[in-house]
């Protein structure tokens, strides 16, 4: 949730506010301006961790070392972006 809350910070720049963490890919490909050219790999990233990489730490017990590094390191490029987004 918290990579949710740092896109819809970026997304409250240009007055869109996503609402909920199902409407990020329609938000942000509705309103590209928000991330431009990286629109896609944000709302990837954010498809990836919230629907493949955290059931599996928050409802099983099938999560693998790389699953947790994935998850960092997805986090950490949607934060590297919006950071970039919000200066």
């Amino acid at each position: 949730m918290a990579m949710f809350h740092l896109i819809d910070a970026c997304a409250a720049l240009r007055n869109v506010h996503i609402n909920k963490h199902q409407r990020v890919r329609y938000e942000l490909e509705r309103n590209r301006a928000i991330f431009g050219n990286r629109t896609e790999e944000v709302w990837l990233s954010f498809q990836d961790l919230e629907t493949r990489l955290r059931p599996k730490f928050v409802y099983g017990k099938r999560w693998r070392p790389d699953d947790f590094k994935a998850a960092f390191e997805k986090a950490a490029r949607i934060e590297e972006i919006c950071r970039e987004v919000l200066r």
